[in-house]
């Protein structure tokens, strides 16, 4: 009997390729404590320039920020060059004002103070400063542990009365990812005669109206920064930012809109960050 011969077959492995979903991010939102989650908040980035006068006027920019330039989340170090090429004064994209809520209620003729809110999980806040201009690109003055910073000098020099500065912060954690990032606030030493807004004002009745919105409904703001003894010089128009938009809108000119049925928080911030928080009811 002859030997039966049997043929080895050869059969291809399969190849399963594995499918890629970005992570779903759910967005908590903020109250009114000074420690925060980080929100996502949608703010606009443009700054303009405008003539010196002593009040602000209702005519502002509405912040937006585009969801795929967010860095929150990302190691700092590599955005750093992002943050160097920053031009004309704006924004780090996906910066939003309502977490940190930066703000400068103090100065002197030579120093400017920066205080801001907490973030839950944060182990430092980086500054970047430099002066107001689009020639003048940000640079890293400190990285400290608490909520407050008295600047005297960017980059080596010290603060010149009259001049405006720029400044933004960065809440990172334990392992240098970024949680936050502000929006940019614009602040001059004190003069005699000049100084920085000390608070935003709407009026009460704009207020009271806000608590009863039906959807559809649009009211203006007209909210105006409130300078102290020294004049505040207008730098920059006044911002504003809706927590919930599926609540109630705002727009570049603070024109509040209601869109559904709930509980909206608005920012109108001065170009300094003194702020007011509002509260739109929409039923």
């Amino acid at each position: 009997v002859e030997p039966t011969t049997v043929q080895e077959t050869t059969e291809e492995p399969t190849t399963v390729e594995l499918s890629t979903a970005e992570p779903t991010t759910v967005e908590p939102t903020t109250d009114n404590t000074t420690t925060v989650e980080p929100t996502t908040e949608e703010m606009t980035t443009d700054v303009l320039t405008v003539a010196p006068t002593t009040e602000l006027e209702t005519t502002t920019m509405e912040e937006t920020a585009a969801p795929s330039d967010d860095y929150i989340h990302q190691v700092v170090s590599d955005i750093e060059n992002i943050i160097k090429a920053l031009k004309k004064d704006k924004d780090l994209p996906g910066s939003k004002f309502s977490v940190l809520k930066l703000r400068s209620k103090t100065q002197t003729k030579n120093s400017i103070k920066l205080t801001w809110d907490k973030v839950k999980g944060a182990k430092s806040y980086i500054i970047y400063a430099n002066k107001c201009g689009k020639k003048n690109k940000y640079k890293k003055i400190a990285s400290i542990n608490s909520a407050s910073k008295n600047i005297k000098k960017i980059a080596g020099k010290k603060l010149k009365s009259g001049t405006y500065y720029k400044f933004f912060v960065i809440a990172v954690d334990n392992d240098d990812n970024v949680l936050s990032v502000s929006k940019t606030i614009h602040v001059r030493p004190t003069t005699k005669k000049k100084g920085n807004y000390k608070s935003v004002q709407v009026k009460k009745t704009v207020l009271n109206k806000l608590k009863k919105l039906k959807v559809g409904k649009k009211i203006n703001l007209k909210a105006k920064g409130k300078s102290g003894k020294q004049k505040a010089a207008k730098h920059i128009n006044l911002r504003y930012g809706a927590m919930n938009k599926k609540v109630a809108t705002v727009s570049s000119k603070g024109v509040v809109k209601a869109v559904g049925k709930g509980t909206c928080v608005i920012y109108v911030y001065a170009q300094n960050g003194v702020y007011k928080k509002i509260k739109a009811v929409v039923k």
